[in-house]
């Protein structure tokens, strides 16, 4: 979603209805960092950058973020189903992960 030339996040139909972990985007010294967990993340273990969409105080924003910082942790072994098994998606957990704003051009 694209608002006054700004890349929003669009919520996702009944995602309010899922209890799971969010990710927060919060402000530090350097720029955004991102902390919190991302559920059904497809490559959650095969990636080297994703685009993630975070909660900031002003809403949802999309971020760029670096897989291979070391506050970046994915495990995809929680697949039982043979037929997702190959999908390598699971979860992926954020702790003060710097990320990149695209509406500055930075990912």
């Amino acid at each position: 979603q694209v608002v006054d030339d700004d890349v929003r996040a669009a919520p996702v139909l009944g995602e309010h209805l899922l209890d799971r972990p969010e990710v927060d985007a919060r402000r530090g010294a350097y720029g955004w960092e991102l902390s919190g967990t991302k559920e059904w993340c497809s490559g959650a273990t095969s990636c080297t950058h994703a685009l993630v969409t975070a909660r900031t105080d002003t809403g949802n924003r999309l971020f760029g973020v670096d897989l291979g910082h070391p506050g970046v942790s994915a495990d995809s072994s929680g697949w039982a189903n043979a037929g997702m098994r190959d999908s390598d998606t699971g979860t992926v957990t954020f702790d003060a992960v710097p990320a990149g704003d695209p509406d500055k051009g930075s990912l």
